[in-house]
């Protein structure tokens, strides 16, 4: 058993298999802090406001260079919360994304590890 693995776990008398998902996706760990954020935007955790904020800076601030299979899908992600813009007047004055398209891009990017 891997030091962090998540086999099983028990929830209010029940007990259920299952492991972590950053056992299952076979990128460096550099990139998970990346994948919370997608997924807890994707899951309903964070709304579209706090996931741009968190991923802006996430994406702004991390250090570390990813290969072009990691990089491409994190840029476009990048490209789709800096194209977000939340107030439906705004967007229909200047174009640019809203929440529907942000979470459907954040999908896509999240199947894509």
């Amino acid at each position: 058993m891997k030091p962090n693995s998540v086999t099983s776990y028990e929830i209010g008398g029940w007990v259920a298999e299952a492991e972590a998902w950053w056992e299952a996706t076979p990128v460096s760990p550099t990139v998970y802090a990346h994948l919370a954020a997608i997924r807890a935007f994707v899951d309903g955790r964070l709304t579209a406001r706090e996931f741009e904020v968190i991923y802006l800076n996430i994406f702004k601030y991390d250090p570390h260079p990813h290969e072009d299979s990691v990089a491409m899908p994190l840029e476009r992600l990048f490209a789709e919360v800096d194209a977000f813009v939340a107030d439906p007047a705004l967007r229909a004055e200047v174009g640019g994304s809203d929440e529907e398209t942000l979470r459907q891009v954040a999908r896509e990017t999240l199947a894509g590890f």
